[in-house]
């Protein structure tokens, strides 16, 4: 799934890809802005739920540059199947202080200890509850 809008919720959906290669669950934007585009801020991602079962490299929630500010996500399942690279990643993201809120989001690696996210260390099961907890 790919977003690029202003403001846009996405909760609740389940997300399920059995064929891989995967490149990502939720990704924002869904391309680079083009001359005359405003930031795709303020996205809320929320209680989704996504499974990858052989995702060889992206994220499960991808927010990349152009994705703007006051992001929220929040309450978001993330699971990668033992068919899936190591080097496949929870989250994707851009600075912390883009965020509103970044909170009680899990993420599962089947088989593996892959990355939390492209900055914050490998895990192999974590809740993590606020986004204070990226700064201890």
């Amino acid at each position: 799934m790919v977003l690029q809008n202003l403001n846009a919720t996405i909760a609740s959906p389940i997300v399920f890809d059995s064929y891989g290669p995967s490149w990502g669950g939720i990704v924002i934007p869904a391309m680079d802005r083009g001359p005359g585009d405003d930031e795709d801020t303020g996205a809320i991602i929320r209680n989704n739920t996504i499974y990858l079962t052989q995702s060889t490299a992206g994220a499960g929630i991808a927010l990349g540059a152009g994705s703007g500010n006051n992001q929220q996500v929040v309450s978001n399942l993330i699971y990668y199947g033992a068919g899936s690279s190591a080097s496949s990643y929870c989250f994707s993201h851009t600075q912390l202080s883009n965020y509103t809120a970044f909170a009680n989001n899990l993420c599962h690696h089947e088989g593996n200890d892959g990355p939390w996210s492209a900055t914050h260390h490998a895990c192999h099961t974590r809740v993590v509850p606020d986004i204070g907890a990226f700064e201890r």
